[in-house]
């Protein structure tokens, strides 16, 4: 049902998400936050983990500001998974570091 709702009924995404269950969802009323904990059969080619997430984001967004976490039944790690996150990763931590960054200058400067 989730996965109809976000548009993701092709038939290369819905395998990834066989077996997959909401374990649970907190919500913060006042501050607007869901946050999903979701178990699935295995890892996400990050191509499909990139297409959930914006449709997450962009589903609820009227909503809430929405975040999830991914447990996994099946912990299999192939290097073409790790290459592929390992890009994102990097970009995250270059946004982190540009943040911390502009932070510690204004605060230095005050």
């Amino acid at each position: 049902m989730l996965l109809q709702q976000l548009e993701l009924t092709s038939d290369q995404i819905v395998p990834y998400f066989e077996n997959a269950a909401i374990e649970k969802l907190v919500i913060q009323k006042e501050q607007k936050k869901w946050h999903f904990h979701f178990s699935l059969e295995g890892l996400l080619p990050f191509e499909i983990y990139e297409l959930f997430h914006a449709r997450m984001s962009s589903a609820f967004s009227h909503i809430a500001s929405v975040s999830f976490s991914i447990q996994t039944v099946n912990k299999e790690c192939t290097e073409e998974h790790v290459q592929s996150y390992w890009k994102h990763c990097i970009g995250e931590m270059q946004g982190i570091s540009r943040f911390y960054s502009r932070f510690y200058k204004i605060k230095c400067r005050d």
